[in-house]
């Protein structure tokens, strides 16, 4: 079983590449800066909801990527930018989330681009 991290887990494309990942089998560790009220999120280790463990993070500051990172093979960034303050942050965002994985030892990293 591969550990993979899907950043921006919550959102609409995130949401699904996390069932996706689950349904073929694999550890998912989300990173969202909102993740499900029921995750319980608060720790280090995250909290679970529905199968994948959830990360309070946010890629424009780097808090809490680190621990949400630790032991993925992949990333998947399914980072969302489409209006106001996360367009403007959306590649810078993208940078430290790489950043951040390359730190951890996350061997690959995968961007989904997706346009409206």
């Amino acid at each position: 079983m591969t550990r993979i991290c899907v950043a921006g887990g919550t959102g609409q494309v995130g949401s699904e590449v996390v069932a996706q990942v689950l349904a073929l089998g694999h550890e998912v560790s989300v990173i969202s800066r909102n993740p499900p009220v029921s995750a319980a999120v608060g720790s280090a280790t995250g909290g679970v909801y529905d199968g994948a463990r959830y990360f309070r993070a946010d890629v424009t500051t780097g808090e809490g990527l680190a621990d949400a990172l630790a032991g993925a093979a992949v990333v998947i960034d399914c980072l969302e930018g489409r209006s106001g303050k996360a367009l403007r942050t959306f590649a810078d965002g993208g940078a430290n989330l790489l950043r951040a994985a390359r730190d951890a030892g996350t061997a690959k990293a995968v961007l989904l681009h997706h346009q409206l």
